[in-house]
């Protein structure tokens, strides 16, 4: 072989081994990138979410007065071998005694325990739903008027549509479907049992909830720009979608909505006493 040619691709081979581990680096970077946002919380933190229910008894659309409910991180217990947030759910009012407490797996926020409080005639009661916590599904706050709709995590965004070539292709390669999941759901009514499917779709944020808050800002709140994650939860014939966003840096949703309820957040305080402090969460 021409001693000119075995220099080139000595040269060529040497070239590839440092240059390959810079570009398996890259990769790594965004495949870990991708996996999406969980928040994380701490004993002692709290917020307050302000709720609106739609007047079902009005002939014309009207919605009642909010009512702010208090959530807050009793502690991290043990439940059926996973470790556990303990978070209270309360009405800031004496009028309204409904609560909530969800036992919530430190790890995902998936939910292995919740326990609704309600006042009857004979004082208060408590139901818990069934869940099933190694098969995980959206949490909705059916039959109650406490607002802890909870999505599936982690959460990750719709991708953006990318700019197309001048041959008709996208000139970055195939487009990646927007990212949606798919829960089997059984509900017993009457020692009934109805099975259901429950859907959740991630889509690009508003620009008012990704950029700011926009209409459900709260005064004093901060506005730095950072990830927002807008989802979206149907239930099969249920005909009450519910769409939140969420932002990293945020204990909950700062914006949930549905057909008959409107939920933000108002005022996170974590357990340092510090009002809208952003330490509600992690990039994993």
């Amino acid at each position: 072989m021409n001693k000119k040619v075995l220099l080139v691709a000595l040269m060529f081979c040497c070239a590839t081994l440092l240059v390959a581990p810079s570009i398996m680096a890259s990769e790594n970077d965004l495949e870990s990138s991708q996996t999406g946002f969980i928040p994380n919380w701490q004993i002692g933190e709290e917020w307050i979410l302000e709720a609106s229910h739609k007047d079902l008894k009005s002939d014309v659309e009207s919605w009642q007065a909010p009512i702010q409910w208090v959530f807050k991180v009793r502690a991290i217990k043990e439940k059926d071998g996973v470790e556990c947030y303990v978070l209270h759910i309360y009405a800031n009012t004496s009028n309204v005694k409904n609560q909530a407490v969800l036992w919530l797996a430190k790890n995902d926020l998936r939910p292995v325990r919740v326990i609704d409080l309600y006042p009857t005639l004979n004082g208060m009661k408590y139901s818990e739903k069934e869940v099933d916590p190694n098969s995980p599904q959206p949490l909705l706050s059916e039959d109650t008027i406490v607002p802890y709709d909870l999505p599936v995590f982690p959460l990750e965004n719709a991708p953006v549509s990318r700019a197309q070539g001048a041959d008709g292709f996208s000139a970055y390669g195939k487009i990646k479907k927007a990212i949606g999941k798919k829960f089997a759901k059984v509900r017993n009514v009457g020692g009934l049992s109805f099975k259901r499917t429950v859907s959740q779709d991630n889509k690009q944020p508003k620009r008012q909830n990704a950029d700011g808050f926009g209409a459900y800002s709260a005064q004093g709140m901060s506005q730095d720009a950072q990830k927002a994650y807008s989802i979206e939860i149907s239930e099969e014939r249920a005909q009450n979608d519910i769409s939140q966003t969420w932002r990293q840096g945020y204990p909950w949703a700062v914006a949930s909505t549905r057909r008959d309820r409107k939920v933000r957040l108002i005022k996170y305080q974590n357990k340092n006493n510090n009002p809208n402090t952003e330490n509600g969460g992690n990039e994993q």
